[in-house]
């Protein structure tokens, strides 16, 4: 696998801990889409969180 990166300072290690950390956090979101059924995600903030609690309620307002 080759990363290209622009982040020069940074050991190759450390790029590689960072691509690895960041695919979990896909993973995550790619799970919790589908087991709440979330085509995308709206928000961009810690505010998009009211967007993943309205997915999961049984009912709607």
């Amino acid at each position: 696998m080759v990363l290209v990166t622009n982040q020069l300072r940074l050991a190759a290690r450390t790029i590689a801990a960072i691509y690895k950390e960041r695919w979990q956090i896909e993973l995550f979101f790619k799970a919790l889409k589908q087991s709440l059924k979330v085509k995308t995600f709206v928000g961009t903030s810690e505010n998009a969180a009211t967007q993943i609690w309205t997915a999961r309620s049984p009912c709607c307002w």
